[in-house]
């Protein structure tokens, strides 16, 4: 996915890791491992990610308030990427522009064996996930206002949304749509999982750009044990590779593909 592309559309790839955190009543959702678990997974990485960050957020709340919110991030470099992210019960691996499938898949290999570990040391016992997420942001240059966003899906992206005409006369709409938001979610048999598409406005290099998402979301009963997660990765990806590939086919996908 994207290697073959000279000029892919990427803007992040990400596996996003969430463990079930215990609560006491109406006490708030603590994370057992936190935060010796920073320190322990930022042993077993720093040999490639030896840049740490940590947000300014966890110097000033406790760790009840930053659930499921990455507090600490560890780059290959300074402002460089891949990076993990480490926090009250989530984990997450991101990529960018160094991204090709064969190494994110390699990447997230030994990256869930690090967290499993460093997990098994922090609390003597197996984390129980909650949820886990693949997802591939995209987007591409758009001028809102000028071209109807509505028939470049239609044309470009092979997504069919359509206003009835009466609602859009001159009388009433002065030019085409300012922004649009549109979501499709559909199960999966492999993995058991929901597959999301989603298309909305957004931004790239401060300029207004229409971004478009394919997810992969397993959660509650759907979610692997964190050993199977290699597997469910690569069953993810065989869901969403022919899908992006879809979307692009024709004008966008010579565009990404660029000159021989």
């Amino acid at each position: 996915m994207y290697g073959q592309l000279k000029n892919p559309p990427l803007v992040e790839a990400l596996l996003e890791i969430r463990w079930r955190l215990p609560s006491v009543e109406s006490m708030p959702l603590v994370d057992p491992a936190y935060p010796v678990i920073v320190g322990l997974l930022y042993d077993r990485v720093k040999d490639q990610y030896e840049f740490g960050e940590t947000a300014p957020e966890a110097h000033l709340l406790p760790p009840e308030f930053l659930s499921y919110r990455p507090t600490h991030r560890f780059r290959v470099g300074e402002g460089q990427w891949p990076l993990v992210q480490i926090g009250p019960g989530v984990a997450v691996l991101n990529f960018t522009t160094s991204y090709t499938w064969d190494r994110f898949r390699k990447a997230a290999t030994v990256f869930i064996e690090k967290l499993n570990d460093a997990y098994r040391v922090a609390t003597k016992r197996i984390p129980e996930l909650a949820r886990v997420t693949l997802r591939y942001i995209n987007s591409l240059a758009f001028s809102f206002g000028e071209q109807d966003v509505l028939d470049f899906m239609r044309d470009k992206l092979h997504i069919a949304c359509a206003i009835p005409r009466e609602m859009v006369t001159p009388d009433t709409v002065a030019g085409p749509p300012a922004s649009v938001r549109f979501e499709v979610r559909y199960p999966l048999t492999r993995p058991d999982a929901l597959g999301i598409l989603s298309v909305r406005r957004g931004t790239r290099a401060d300029k207004a750009a229409l971004v478009w998402e394919l997810l992969v979301v397993s959660a509650d009963r759907q979610v692997p044990d964190l050993d199977e997660l290699p597997q469910w990765l690569s069953d993810a990806h065989g869901v969403v590779e022919p899908w992006f590939f879809r979307l692009i086919e024709g004008d966008l996908y010579e565009e990404f593909k660029g000159g021989d």
